[in-house]
């Protein structure tokens, strides 16, 4: 028997429905169904959802203890993802729920052993070629591997989080550069070469690979301090300041606010190409403003010294509460997320990002009783801890730095020539928190409502080119002829 449950969302369109988890779980057909006149051997429960069940936007543990309390006696099984984690959580003795990672870069593969049949219809015997799951769904120290134990009820897991990349695959399937089409289950297939090929003469028309710059340094969304040098947040703010500009209100101080979560991934040092700004922020937010906002309510004094600790201080100030107020809500997680802080927030997924920790993963081995970990040269990457201990990730990896960013960063431009502060400044912010900004100047004393709200910009021009208009006029961004790529 399955269910699937969406997280805890409220921001759907007007012409959706959206019955929450808390409703679901008391409406008669979700009683007749865990109840079911026929036998049930699993209830599987999966969505766009956290299986952690201490995120705020979490349903999917709400949804297990509604089964439970009904059918105390049947497996339940829970496959999740939202938080863009790798996660195993234990429910109980005979529940587990697992997530596999973020933006398909992981495949999470969970064996499940000791499921009683309704019929003998189907016999969960023990797979051929494999080792058969010894662990039972009981939490281990945190910085050790599962355990090898029988299970009370008959029950045993495995799980194992694998990197989303041909040699992964190569090596579990044991097939590696086959010479022919003829080789059993190649990766080479006929209609697969012929995507790629679709796909590189796509990006050839759509000029993705037309280089605008060189970038002359890697920046990076969580390896660096927040604003440092190396941190991407410090180069966007150069660029937004550089280029937000409406020509009618050049002269007015501005401040400009964007979520964090509105920037996917790292810029790589070398030639930046129109791809790279969709890798880095793939949105279509426009810029929307407030005019001539008080300073001293739009921001903080003295701000920028108090975000490069990417710790903000609560002041009566639109950027603080932003970050710490009416649209995110930190998660709170008592084990730590594979290699993402346990300060995700996920009550709002559009733009919300999880960053990665900096723990440092070993390589490991086990008895012929268990399935083989793989060895191999550490690259940098995930390393996971999860209910099960740290043995989870496939291939080992080497630390990857962690610094926490906030969920806002700000930029500004045309202050003052002599260092003061304006008294008024044009309040620019994404249209995606527009109206939670507004409620945030209300709560500040602000006489504010959502028709304040205006376009700064064009609609037409949106956080996809905010980055290439920027590198575009950029001098130091100018030397093509000389640009190194990184090989880091």
């Amino acid at each position: 028997m399955a269910f699937g449950v969406l997280f805890n969302f409220a921001s759907n369109t007007n012409v959706t429905l959206i019955t929450p988890a808390s409703t679901m779980v008391t409406q008669q057909w979700f009683i007749d169904a865990v109840l079911y006149s026929q036998p049930i051997d699993l209830f599987v429960l999966t969505g766009h959802n956290v299986p952690r069940g201490s995120a705020s936007s979490a349903t999917l543990r709400l949804v297990y203890q509604a089964i439970r309390k009904l059918r105390p006696d049947v497996p339940i099984q829970v496959f999740g993802g939202h938080s863009h984690i790798r996660d195993f959580v234990v429910y109980d003795k005979m529940a587990t729920g697992i997530e596999a990672g973020r933006y398909c870069e992981t495949a999470a593969w969970l064996a499940v052993s000791g499921i009683n049949t309704s019929a003998g219809a189907w016999n969960p015997s023990k797979p051929l070629g494999l080792s058969h799951p010894t662990q039972p769904a009981v939490v281990v120290t945190a910085n050790s591997s599962a355990t090898v134990s029988n299970s009370s009820n008959g029950l045993t897991y495995f799980r194992r989080y694998l990197d989303w990349n041909r040699r992964t695959f190569e090596y579990h399937t044991n097939i590696s550069h086959p010479t022919s089409f003829g080789s059993a289950f190649p990766y080479d297939q006929p209609k697969g070469v012929a995507v790629t090929k679709e796909i590189y003469t796509q990006r050839q028309a759509l000029n993705l690979t037309a280089p605008y710059g060189c970038a002359r340094q890697s920046w990076c969304v969580s390896c660096a301090p927040f604003m440092s040098s190396s941190n991407i947040f410090s180069l966007l703010s150069t660029a937004l300041s550089s280029v937000i500009v409406n020509p009618d209100r050049a002269n007015n101080s501005r401040i400009i606010y964007l979520n964090t979560g509105n920037v996917r991934f790292d810029l790589s040092q070398g030639p930046f190409t129109y791809d790279d700004a969709f890798i880095v922020s793939p949105f279509l937010n426009t810029f929307q403003y407030i005019p001539n906002v008080p300073y001293d309510m739009a921001v903080v004094s003295h701000l920028q010294a108090r975000i490069e600790k990417a710790s903000l201080i609560l002041q009566q100030a639109a950027l603080p509460l932003l970050n710490t107020g009416s649209v995110y809500k930190k998660r709170d997680l008592s084990t730590p997320d594979f290699s993402f802080s346990s300060t995700l927030t996920a009550d709002m997924d559009a733009c919300v990002d999880p960053s990665i920790t900096s723990d440092l993963s070993t390589g490991r081995s086990y008895s012929s009783s268990r399935i083989v970990r793989r060895q191999s040269t550490l690259t940098s990457g995930y390393h996971t801890t999860d209910d099960f201990g740290s043995d989870g990730d496939d291939a080992p990896h080497t630390t990857i730095p962690f610094y926490s960013q906030p969920h806002y960063f700000s930029a500004n431009a045309s202050f003052p020539a002599n260092g003061s502060a304006p008294k008024t400044v044009d309040l620019i912010c994404l249209n995606y928190f527009a109206a939670a900004l507004v409620a945030d100047l209300v709560s500040l004393g602000g006489n504010y409502t959502k028709n304040d709200v205006k376009d700064y910009l064009p609609i037409s021009f949106t956080t996809q080119d905010y980055l290439p208009a920027y590198v575009k006029t950029a001098s130091d961004w100018r030397d093509l002829a000389n640009c190194a790529v990184s090989v880091s």
